[in-house]
């Protein structure tokens, strides 16, 4: 059982034992919500494109297969005749234009956000 489910069962138990399902759906819309910002805030795991795929056009670090070179890109539907024959429904376009369907990405991850540095490192 993950963290999410113990949690969510927790919350029904909660609820049967007050009888109050609006905090139910409220708790667990809340715990929603927290999960999405520690996705977000992680930065540092990739994500499959198996797994799931980054919200359109929000720009994205991505792994492509046969370069195995990250490149910032972001995720549209797909216009590409060729990819549309192959089934892609979403293409990534590289900040340089060039595109590729979402099978030909490994994976994703969110751009890491600068936090002004390390405050624990040395200075000289």
């Amino acid at each position: 059982m993950t963290k999410k489910e113990y949690i969510l069962d927790f919350l029904k138990e909660i609820n049967y034992a007050y009888n109050h399902p609006a905090m139910y759906d409220d708790l667990k819309r809340l715990l929603n919500e927290m999960e999405e910002e520690i996705l977000e805030s992680a930065n540092c795991k990739w994500i499959p494109v198996t797994e799931r795929l980054p919200d359109k056009l929000k720009n994205v670090l991505i792994v492509i297969e046969e370069d195995e070179v990250c490149e910032v890109a972001y995720m549209r539907n797909t216009y590409n005749a060729t990819y549309k024959a192959n089934g892609a429904k979403y293409e990534f376009v590289l900040s340089t234009g060039v595109t590729y369907a979402y099978y030909e990405v490994d994976a994703w991850m969110p751009i890491p956000t600068y936090n002004g540095g390390d405050a624990d490192a040395d200075s000289d």
